[in-house]
């Protein structure tokens, strides 16, 4: 996984300008891709669910009309707890949307960690579908692993 760090960034940039008069912002060839952004915003427990929470910003060339994401939940132990289909909806272009999950009888202290295990839909309307893993980036603000 690629690693940011704004502040060597920044120092890169005003080493290319020469100085900070002047400020261009080097961008890598990943940055400028279109990307499908995925985030584990929140878990918590809500009575005997496990509360979900997902945003999901669609920054590919066009439309999503169907998106849903196989997920593969493991226990404390690292052993595969549960597969389920969450199924994100349609997503326009440029759109975040927010969606959350519930998982019945499911304590989320239990869950180390929530891997993507595929697409389950994708339904583009101007590319691949494949384009939803193909360029899909994760981001997490959990103390749960997330990711592909």
């Amino acid at each position: 996984m690629t690693r940011f760090f704004p502040g060597i960034l920044l120092a890169g940039a005003l080493a290319l300008q020469g100085g900070p008069g002047e400020i261009a912002f080097a961008q890598s060839p990943s940055l400028n891709r279109e990307a499908l952004l995925l985030e584990l915003n929140r878990i918590e427990q809500v009575a005997e669910t496990c509360s979900l929470t997902f945003l999901v910003q669609n920054e590919l060339e066009g439309t999503i009309g169907e998106l849903a994401f196989e997920f593969v939940l493991f226990d404390e132990r690292g052993l595969v707890q549960d597969m389920n289909i969450f199924d994100f909806g349609s997503l326009p272009r440029g759109k975040t949307i927010v969606r959350r999950f519930r998982l019945k009888d499911t304590r989320c202290a239990s869950v180390s960690r929530l891997l993507i295990n595929g697409t389950d839909r994708c339904k583009l309307t101007s590319a691949r579908d494949q384009a939803c893993m193909e360029r899909l980036r994760t981001t997490n603000r959990t103390d749960t692993k997330f990711g592909l």
